[in-house]
């Protein structure tokens, strides 16, 4: 891959899963069944904006809800290890066509994150954090310089819409979360 190649995560690392080098994932844009059943055969590990060496699929299934994936590359738990907590990325050119409603975490940064009723402009999308419950966007706080604000990722509870084309996020804050 050339060093202009744009990267889209498609997945974050969980945690090993038994002993022969298979691993959890948290998929970004599908459930885990559409997940596993997306036309990928080739990945690149990402940890701090550094792309790593390709990743050769070898078989993905489902484990307890979440996608189980094993790469030819990994040969051992302790393998599997050292990759946990980075992205799974893929070339902006593989792409493949999402739902209506879904959307590839990487296409929000950047997006202007305003108020659904009074239309205040709180900031750009830096990016969007991993949570247990759900995912977090996260933006400068608004009214406190150096701080950031992490906006729970709900859709229809406090997202209310999001427009790539006019590169924008409704939201509708929870009260007192500014007040963090």
């Amino acid at each position: 891959m050339s060093d202009a190649t744009e990267w889209v995560a498609v997945a974050i690392i969980l945690r090993p899963h038994a002993l022969g080098g298979a691993l959890v994932l948290k998929p970004l844009t599908r459930t885990p069944e559409e997940f596993v059943e997306a036309p990928l055969e080739t990945v690149y590990p990402r940890l701090r904006g550094r792309v790593g060496g390709p990743l050769t699929i070898e078989r993905l299934s489902i484990h307890k809800g979440l996608p189980l994936v094993w790469f030819s590359e990994l040969e051992d738990r302790t393998a599997a290890e050292a990759l946990v907590g980075q992205e799974l990325v893929i070339p902006e050119d593989e792409l493949w066509d999402l739902e209506e409603g879904q959307f590839y975490h990487d296409e929000l940064a950047g997006l202007t994150v305003v108020d659904a009723v009074s239309g205040r402009e709180y900031g750009p999308v830096l990016s969007i954090a991993d949570g247990t419950a759900h995912d977090f966007i996260v933006i400068a706080h608004p009214d406190k310089p150096g701080a950031k604000l992490m906006i729970p990722f709900v859709q229809g509870v406090i997202v209310m819409s999001i427009d790539l084309d006019a590169r924008r996020i409704s939201v509708t804050l929870p009260d007192g979360l500014l007040d963090l």
